[in-house]
């Protein structure tokens, strides 16, 4: 397609200005910048304010711990919350002394990993005796994970079609190039549809891992 062809500093300015002077290419500026300003500016700086937050907190905790006299069973809260940071930290799972040990636990039986585990969260629940299992999946939960997956293929398909008709068509570098802008915009949507099933997939996987330990060991 050479009409999208870019050589060079000028060709690239001179594409800017012939999308900013169409409605389409304005608009597909507009919401790629709008999408880069709200993931780049506001979030940094907050992550870097809340990350510091919970490293002070951690320090306020461990000092406490091991300098205060307060009652006996404060200073167990207060050592438990320490713990579930730390092992936030470790792991990205935020569990209280019950869920760490379980998830350990459930760790050491399946040996998937923490970022599986970390993924299946949602769908983990404790039984009496402390062990951490997958809940069955509600029907909330599937109509779900079905309506993720039409979308994914949805966009997908979209986005396909219109990179065949810009391919075949090769219209004016404006259209051609806010058309390939909209084609990426849509395979990011249809990865963040995908996205949005992997807890499933990872408790899923999960399930598989406890089913292959319990036939193992009967």
């Amino acid at each position: 397609m050479d009409a999208l062809k870019i050589d060079s500093l000028p060709a690239i300015v001179e594409i800017l200005k012939e999308l900013l002077s169409t409605t389409i290419g304005s608009t597909v500026l507009a919401i790629f910048l709008f999408i880069y300003l709200l993931i780049k500016v506001p979030q940094l700086p907050l992550l870097r304010s809340l990350l510091s937050r919970k490293e002070s907190r951690l320090k306020w905790l461990n000092d406490y711990s091991t300098t205060s006299r307060d009652e006996e069973f404060c200073k167990n809260v207060v050592e438990d919350i320490r713990d579930a940071l730390i092992f936030e930290k470790a792991t990205g799972i935020y569990a209280e002394r019950a869920w760490r040990k379980g998830l350990v636990e459930l760790h050491d039986r399946t040996g998937v990993s923490w970022v599986t585990m970390r993924r299946a969260r949602k769908y983990m629940d404790i039984a009496i005796d402390g062990t951490v299992f997958i809940r069955q999946f509600k029907l909330g939960d599937r109509v779900e994970a079905r309506f993720n997956t039409v979308m994914m293929w949805l966009f997908l398909a979209i986005a396909t079609l219109l990179f065949i008709t810009i391919m075949l068509f090769e219209p004016s570098v404006s259209l051609g190039a806010a058309g390939l802008l909209v084609t990426f915009l849509l395979v990011g949507f249809a990865m963040g549809a995908a996205h949005q099933n992997w807890p499933m997939h990872a408790a899923n996987a999960i399930n598989d891992k406890l089913r292959v330990t319990a036939h193992a060991a009967s």
